[in-house]
């Protein structure tokens, strides 16, 4: 696991099957969050392709 980055200790702590399922209750958290993990799986080769969110923003 990249220790380097605190986003993949939440990606292995919330991973199911293929997906990821987290939840913040800060917002901004959830946004820097879903940034720095869709970085990640980028740079993993892997194609985030769906987001779901109850956020307006």
């Amino acid at each position: 696991m990249n220790t380097n980055h605190p986003e993949a200790a939440v990606i292995a702590r919330d991973l199911y099957i293929a997906h990821v399922m987290s939840s913040f209750h800060i917002e901004n958290n959830t946004l820097s969050y879903f940034r720095h993990a869709r970085d990640l799986k980028t740079e993993a080769g892997l194609n985030p392709r769906s987001w779901a969110s109850k956020s307006e923003r």
